[in-house]
């Protein structure tokens, strides 16, 4: 069955409502689609009824669950609902909605028409007529039938600007522009998981909205929102969604000023004193002949705002790489800059003196450290020459059991397999995968969307299989088959062997834990999650000849039970992803990190804040 469009319906408990909102699907005029039944854990009947209509039209809907039938929350929900989408493109309806006959009909018809249109809305009704209420129609976005350049929305659109936000029922994506951010944020649980999805989405992607009513937004007591309102704490959850932001943004290098000015507006209620109320006060302070000693009194008052403090550096290869779509790879020349600037205008520090002197309360507000996940030979090879003659200290996270095998890191595999495959397409879970003729695929520079078929194939493959961790290896060695390539790993993106391990190890460089194979630790079970961590404490140690400090959460994916794991095995801190500073009472089990891209030292300078 062809299928365009793939329609995701998650559902959590939801047997009063579910029925409905699948029977809308159905009932669309457009008939390529498929239907994606995503049950989140459900304990109620939901679960039933989910697979009774996967039963009844097993060619037009699949029922999906968590390994265990985890309750793992919306984004996580989502997410594997995308991994498994066959469609071109991707549409989202919660389990107490319903859509409109004509919704995915005319919505598909206006991507059509526009291809450099991203996603498609209108306006939603607030449908409260189904319990006796009386419904309203709300209009979304600022501008109707206008394309809505990227970055636009991000400044009209709550929760930064003022024009309503889309409702994800409503919306229709191009699956490739969902891919190209990374899905969904799967660390908001209960509230803004969309704004998170969206304000990602808004930056990189062109919108349409228009004033037609697709969709029947259903208002009831049990809702999110409604659940949300009731419990209080709204401004603690769009103050973590803020600050959230503003960390991706100075994670990915965004410098857009007017987005950066209406997120500092955003964030002021949140933050006791201001730029602004700093700057009235010194100017009350301030006399005709103090001009200059008020000017000097002012940098050093506003340095914490410019300069923002102690922060961990996160690097992975230093290689001058053209297929680099997560950015992992810091060219030679640019590496050995960033490290110049960081020994003229920064305080090194290993990595445990950083952690012990940062609960101490003795960490200087310069102080850098510099980490490496992974264990790629090439960093080694190229970067420990740069760190040794300028006497800075780094430390090399390894996954413990993939650097025995010697094996290419999966996604470097992955990257070969769909590249040099001298098949037209591939197969994986008995979805059909098209490759096309091979083009420019091996340029695909960081941060950008895929542009070729095999581009695109690698992305949807990479999501499939990172939401699958323990059967990567199995399923890799399968599309390496179909695609008749070597399994030899590449000079170039190799790990480390343990002779090169031992070489390396010096009073600058120290190694700590990246678990045994790098799977996503909240996407595994409780069993192997907790072998993953204990084993790789000894598992390191015999490899370095020494017991290590630290362990860095593989993709930065962390929950509660991951950071009481790494303590209880040995580890005396934990690193995380998150692209932010590190400050006096930040938990050392999940520890902030700045990732560091293919920048010279002048950008390097601008994220980290001139001292």
């Amino acid at each position: 069955m062809s299928s365009r469009v793939s329609v995701v319906i998650i559902f959590y408990n939801a047997a009063a409502f579910i029925r409905e909102a699948i029977d809308s699907v159905r009932d669309q005029r457009f008939r390529e689609f498929e239907l994606l039944l995503v049950d989140d854990g459900s304990t109620d009947s939901s679960t039933r009824i989910a697979k009774e209509y996967e039963a009844r039209d097993p060619e037009r809907v699949r029922y999906l669950d968590h390994p265990g039938h985890l309750n793992r929350g919306m984004s996580a929900a989502r997410n594997l609902g995308v991994s498994a989408a066959r469609g071109e493109f991707i549409a989202f309806i919660d389990a107490d909605d319903r859509w409109r006959p004509s919704k995915l009909e005319e919505q598909v018809a206006l991507l059509d028409r526009m291809p450099q249109v991203h996603a498609v809305g209108g306006s939603v009704n607030y449908w409260a007529s189904h319990n006796g209420g009386e419904d309203r129609i709300v209009p979304t976005g600022h501008v109707r039938d206008r394309v809505i350049p990227p970055g636009q929305a991000t400044l009209q659109f709550y929760p930064l600007g003022k024009a309503n936000a889309p409702s994800m029922s409503d919306l229709l994506f191009r699956r490739s522009a969902i891919l190209a951010v990374g899905g969904f944020e799967e660390r908001f649980r209960g509230a803004y998981e969309d704004q998170a999805f969206l304000a990602k989405l808004y930056l990189n992607s062109a919108l349409f909205v228009t004033n037609t009513v697709w969709s029947d937004y259903r208002l009831h007591e049990n809702s999110c929102m409604a659940r949300l309102s009731q419990a209080g704490g709204y401004h603690e959850t769009r103050r973590a969604f803020l600050e959230w932001f503003e960390r991706y943004l100075a994670a990915r290098g965004d410098s857009n000023p007017k987005i950066a000015a209406a997120l500092a507006q955003a964030l002021r209620p949140y933050r006791p004193k201001g730029l602004i109320e700093q700057a009235r006060a010194l100017l009350r302070e301030t006399s005709a002949g103090s001009v200059v000693r008020t000017a000097k009194a002012a940098a050093r008052r506003l340095r914490p705002i410019v300069a923002p403090g102690p922060a961990i550096l996160m690097y992975h290869r230093i290689a001058d790489e053209t297929f680099d779509p997560w950015g992992l790879a810091v060219s030679p020349r640019n590496f050995e800059d960033q490290l110049n600037w960081v020994k003229r205008h920064r305080t090194a520090l290993p990595l445990a003196e950083f952690v012990e002197r940062n609960r101490q309360g003795t960490l200087p507000r310069d102080a850098i450290a510099v980490t490496f996940d992974d264990g790629y030979a090439c960093s080694a090879q190229k970067g420990m020459p740069v760190l040794e003659q300028l006497g800075i200290p780094a430390t090399i996270f390894l996954p413990s059991e993939l650097v025995e095998r010697g094996d290419e890191f999966w996604w470097d595999k992955l990257e070969r397999i769909v590249m040099d495959s001298s098949s037209p397409k591939l197969e994986l879970n008995g979805i059909e995968i098209v490759l096309g003729a091979q083009s420019e695929d091996a340029d695909w520079p960081p941060a950008k969307e895929p542009r070729t078929p095999r581009q695109r194939a690698y992305h949807r493959l990479w999501s499939m299989l990172y939401e699958q961790p323990l059967e990567i290896d199995q399923a890799l060695e399968r599309l390496r088959v179909q695609a008749g390539v070597t399994d030899v790993p590449r000079e170039t993106h190799r790990p480390l062997t343990r002779n090169e391990i031992l070489a390396t190890r010096s009073g600058l460089i120290e190694f700590g834990s990246h678990a045994l194979t790098h799977p996503s630790l909240p996407k595994i079970g409780p069993e192997e999650r907790a072998r993953q961590i204990r084993e790789s404490f000894s598992a390191c140690a015999d490899l370095t000849g020494d017991r290590p400090y630290a362990f860095a959460y593989p993709y930065g994916d962390h929950d509660a039970d991951s950071q009481r794991l790494v303590e209880e095995a040995g580890f005396r801190c934990a690193c995380k992803a998150d692209g932010w500073f590190v400050r006096p009472r930040t938990n050392r089990f999940a520890l902030p990190r700045i990732f560091v891209g293919n920048w010279d030292s002048v950008r390097l300078a601008r994220q980290l804040g001139r001292p």
